[in-house]
């Protein structure tokens, strides 16, 4: 799951594939984790694909419509750290006031740093009703946080893949995430904007939410479409892999 030891070569990670063999077979979320990988480590020579897909909740389903007022939404969903984003998805929430007066910005799941408590608590005492944080989120409590907002935000810098993302597309709320590893691939052409770490992700999300507002039933219609794709694609995966391990 964690972004770290792919970008970065982890001498803890080199030991453990180092003295587990040759042969030994590791999996990683998709196919670019795998060739990042074996970059790193040159030890890795066998590896297959397995997706998070596999783990969504099928009671997680998208909504028959899509809000289509002036008011819009955005979303994150998180173990709430510096690292996965939070104060960038406030800090763009915060200048893209100017542009759609009527945001809102709901958050949830568990603050893990100080960083975390001290940003929320700070946007919800300057913006009043249009910061709602959710707390940690499960079951159908989950699935009220996704129909609640219309576009789900993650500029993490720690995810190979996120299943946030992935729930977010089960819901039928486009993604506009960081693309690191896996979340280019995921989200595709249909489930949002995967942003470059090295371009303005504010400037991104501005451009997607201008398409989005033209046709938010679309935009959601697409992104669970793009769902259903990874969800089949995972149904091979996982014939592959069990072949593989029977082997």
């Amino acid at each position: 799951h964690y972004y770290g030891y792919v970008a970065n070569k982890s001498k803890l990670v080199a030991k453990l594939i180092f003295f587990a063999g040759g042969e030994a077979l590791h999996v990683t979320n998709c196919k670019v984790m795998s060739q990042l990988m074996k970059n790193k480590y040159p030890r890795l020579n066998k590896s297959i694909s397995y997706s998070n897909v596999g783990v969504v909740s099928p009671n997680l389903k998208r909504k028959a419509d899509a809000q289509c007022g002036d008011k819009l939404v955005l979303g994150h969903l998180s173990n709430l750290t510096e690292e996965k984003g939070i104060g960038d998805v406030i800090q763009a929430f915060q200048e893209l006031n100017n542009i759609f007066p009527n945001m809102e910005l709901h958050i949830a799941g568990p603050c893990h740093d100080s960083f975390a408590i001290e940003s929320i608590e700070r946007i919800r005492a300057e913006m009043g009703e249009r910061v709602v944080y959710w707390g940690a989120v499960y079951n159908e409590k989950k699935q009220d946080f996704f129909d609640s907002i219309d576009v789900f935000v993650n500029p993490t810098k720690a995810d190979t893949q996120g299943i946030v993302n992935l729930e977010a597309l089960a819901c039928g709320k486009p993604v506009v995430a960081t693309a690191l590893c896996c979340i280019p691939a995921d989200i595709g052409d249909l489930g949002g904007c995967a942003v470059l770490p090295t371009s303005d992700f504010l400037s991104e999300l501005t451009s997607y939410l201008k398409i989005y507002k033209e046709d938010p039933v679309l935009a959601s219609s697409n992104a669970r479409a793009r769902f259903e794709v990874l969800l089949a694609d995972h149904e091979i995966e996982k014939d592959v892999l069990f072949n593989s391990l029977a082997e």
